[in-house]
């Protein structure tokens, strides 16, 4: 099947050319706009935008904990994982602020471990019942347990793990 198409014109003339800009910006506005109301929708019904923003909000034990560990590991920095703040070592995350508590990286081993403690549970960033590797996010009542399980991630994560 042959599609005929008619040939292009393209605006000539100042009038011409502001119009189409006019009615380029408008299709613009108006994707955008929709965009922004499906993202309201998603939020108000308890959507993906509205869990993952409030899950991966920082908290004072976790800001508290972050300096703690930047003070005294020379090779430790801040960043972003997945849009929640997050502790690096030679840039890889290893840590970072999730639903009150911390999500960790640990060797599997040690995973199995730290996971029967109660309220522990698998970092599922994606809420879809995909947890990601060995990751697990513990809650802020063991939080005095926090910097003996950043030390281990660290090692891991900075051996390649």
């Amino acid at each position: 099947m042959v599609v005929r198409r008619e040939p292009l014109e393209f605006p000539t003339g100042r009038a011409a050319v502001a119009a189409a800009r006019a009615k380029a910006g408008a299709k613009r506005a108006a994707a955008g706009k929709a965009a922004r109301k499906a993202e309201e929708e998603a939020a108000a019904k308890g959507g993906a935008t509205g869990r993952k923003n409030a899950a991966k909000a920082t908290s004072a034990h976790f800001e508290a904990f972050a300096a703690d560990i930047v003070l005294f590991h020379d090779d430790i920095d801040q960043g972003s994982l997945f849009g929640m703040p997050c502790l690096r070592v030679h840039g890889k995350a290893f840590a970072g602020s999730y639903d009150g508590g911390v999500a960790f990286k640990l060797p599997a081993a040690r995973y199995k471990e730290v996971r029967r403690l109660p309220g522990v549970t698998a970092f599922d960033p994606s809420g879809d019942g995909k947890p990601m590797g060995t990751w697990l996010v513990v809650p802020s009542p063991y939080r005095q347990q926090w910097r003996a399980l950043a030390d281990e991630s660290i090692a891991f994560v900075a051996r390649g793990g």
